[in-house]
């Protein structure tokens, strides 16, 4: 991410936080400040860990959001200059695959809901709205005003978050081909991901 210009970095810490301590402080790279949001109390999801975390952020314009799981070789200078075009309150990166769930998109792609695409249930926040499914990949950027809209609770997902906003402030998406993309927290998966780091180190050359 440096050669993208991030320089400030946090790290939500909850399995083996410890060892991730020690390992950002061993491999320190001083031209990054990287801090860590200890989660070991309690796990608090892809949201609460955003709320813990907002001391660290404050001061930041924009923040990129990253699930560790998410392998990815996406065009981030093409993503962050179609989220700052876009101006809302956040962009998620997505991709057209196979997945349970699903989130609801209008044709500009503004955020319009969400579905489980295996019990049926939605939830809509823009009605009346012709919709495209679209899977999110996990990757996100935000604007710091969304970090003032999160629930006043400890425990939550971000697209809770992120559903509770959309009938309000715009949301919107940007699309990646599906290829570049690997969610690698299963051990069949490690190979595929792999490569797609291999990928990534050869084209950054």
């Amino acid at each position: 991410m440096q050669e993208y210009g991030i320089r400030e970095v946090v790290v939500n810490a909850h399995h083996f936080a410890e060892q991730i301590t020690v390992f950002l402080e061993e491999y320190k790279n001083t031209d990054m400040d990287i801090s860590v949001s200890d989660e070991r109390e309690l796990l608090l999801d892809t949201g609460g860990g955003l709320r813990k975390a907002k001391k660290f952020l404050q001061d930041a314009e924009h923040i990129l959001l990253w699930n560790v799981d998410v392998i990815a070789h996406i065009d981030f200078q093409a993503f962050a200059k179609y989220h700052q075009a876009r101006n809302g309150l956040a962009t998620l990166a997505v991709s057209r695959r196979t997945s349970s769930r699903h989130l609801l998109f209008t044709e500009d792609k503004r955020l319009a809901g969400w579905e489980n695409t295996q019990s049926k249930e939605r939830k809509i926040c823009l009605k009346g709205q012709k919709l495209q499914a679209l899977a999110f990949s996990g990757i996100h950027l935000i604007r710091r005003e969304l970090l003032n809209l999160l629930p006043e609770k400890s425990v939550f997902s971000i697209i809770e978050a992120y559903l509770q906003s959309c009938g309000q402030y715009p949301i919107y998406a940007w699309e990646h081909p599906a290829k570049q993309w690997i969610d690698a927290g299963k051990p069949e998966d490690l190979p595929r991901a792999e490569q797609l780091i291999q990928g990534r180190h050869k084209t950054s050359r």
